[in-house]
């Protein structure tokens, strides 16, 4: 791993490559030197064509916003200085750490091979997942205070993930300590309470054949040099300003900085070039939910206070779980075996009704719920008073 520094008064990345001690910032003056490097990351997001992917579209958005946030990794510990300084009193939480998930043969481990070398210019490893990811290992690349991130490949989400994950900015932190920011990938895509608000969770559903064609496609980009981050951290250091820096959407300025860089470059935004934060545009929770309601593995047995989702016999706790956690924070729940109380059901009649559900839903965000023959659960779930007549 380079040793990675911001010099803050000269405003300028540093790192120590092969040796020696390079600057990486740099004010662009070629348009056509930075758009070659463009067209090089395009061409690493149209890598997606050569695999297998039911929303190619959206697998490219979901590459594209995990390597914005690999660019800026390297100032997450000056925006958690800045939350402190300013938020302090309010919230401990820090950056929130990339969780890249996804099964297998989806691209990950190329992607962070790929997302290094845009940062240095070095062929770097992400770390073993499954042997290096321990409490003892992240402290001490942690105590080397640099601001490369640390990337852990394959992690399995075990008791030690937490003890590693949520103090790591919380309560370990400090003013005086330099914190790199924490990567990482994973087959697991559920994730407890406390990891959602802790992560950026980003999910690669693509599947990559491995074939001479793929392989030698992909290493002719990853032999490929790119300069973008000496251009793309001379003007992310131009706007370490706080109210820039604490923005909802965390990844706000490194969209405006790759903005700048296509205008400067006069070369068209991708499609996939996203103003806001992917999470907006798409929930594979929600997506998972609408697949299950299709598949007639739900019902719902809807109260005026609360609702109550019965998942199918055939389904085994683990994947009840699963569920369970693919639904939204604001969404209050409780299991009950094989049973989920919803406590504020207009949150998940909202949450449902988005605009990537396929029937159009007459619940308004605001307004007295329908009567179910009205309503789109009235085809898709059993409504609780006709099981209450019945039982009665």
């Amino acid at each position: 791993m380079p040793l990675m520094r911001l010099d803050l008064e000269r405003g300028v990345v540093r790192a120590n490559i092969r040796g020696t001690v390079e600057d990486l910032t740099t004010p662009p003056t070629d348009p056509d030197e930075v758009d070659a490097a463009l067209a090089h990351i395009e061409g690493y997001i149209d890598t997606v064509e050569l695999g297998v992917s039911p929303d190619p579209l959206l697998a490219k958005k979901s590459m594209y916003e995990a390597l914005l946030y690999v660019l800026a990794a390297p100032f997450a510990n000056e925006r958690m200085r800045a939350t402190r300084e300013r938020h302090g009193v309010v919230t401990s939480r820090g950056p929130k750490i990339l969780y890249i998930t996804g099964p297998s043969s989806n691209g990950k481990t190329a992607f962070l091979k790929f997302a290094m070398k845009i940062l240095t210019g070095l062929n770097i490893n992400p770390l073993d997942g499954q042997n290096h990811f321990k409490k003892d290992q992240v402290r001490a690349i942690r105590d080397l205070q640099t601001v490369f991130p640390i990337a852990f490949d394959d992690v399995l989400v075990r008791t030690n993930f937490e003890t590693i994950v949520k103090p790591y900015w919380d309560t370990e932190w400090r003013p005086d300590l330099v914190f790199p920011q924490l990567i990482i990938t994973s087959n697991t895509d559920s994730l407890k309470e406390w990891a959602k608000t802790r992560m950026k969770v980003i999910h690669f559903d693509v599947h990559f054949i491995e074939n001479k064609e793929n392989k030698d496609r992909l290493s002719a980009l990853l032999s490929e040099d790119n300069p973008v981050f000496k251009w793309f951290s001379h003007l992310y250091l131009e706007s370490l300003d706080p109210d820039r820096l604490l923005h909802d959407d965390q990844l706000r300025v490194p969209r405006d900085v790759m903005r700048q860089l296509y205008e400067f470059a006069e070369r068209p935004l991708p499609e996939f070039f996203l103003d806001r934060p992917l999470e907006e545009v798409h929930d594979p929770g929600q997506h998972e939910w609408m697949r299950l309601i299709q598949l007639e593995k739900v019902t719902l047995l809807d109260k005026d206070d609360e609702a109550v989702i019965e998942l199918a016999h055939d389904l085994e706790q683990v994947e009840v779980r699963r569920h369970i956690a693919h639904l939204p924070q604001e969404i209050k729940k409780r299991k009950a075996g094989k049973s989920i109380v919803i406590e504020n059901p207009k949150a998940l009649y909202d949450w449902i009704a988005q605009e990537h559900w396929p029937i159009e839903n007459n619940v308004e965000k605001g307004e007295e719920r329908v009567d179910s023959s009205q309503s789109i659960f009235s085809k898709l779930f059993s409504r609780f008073g006709r099981r209450g007549s019945d039982e009665t």
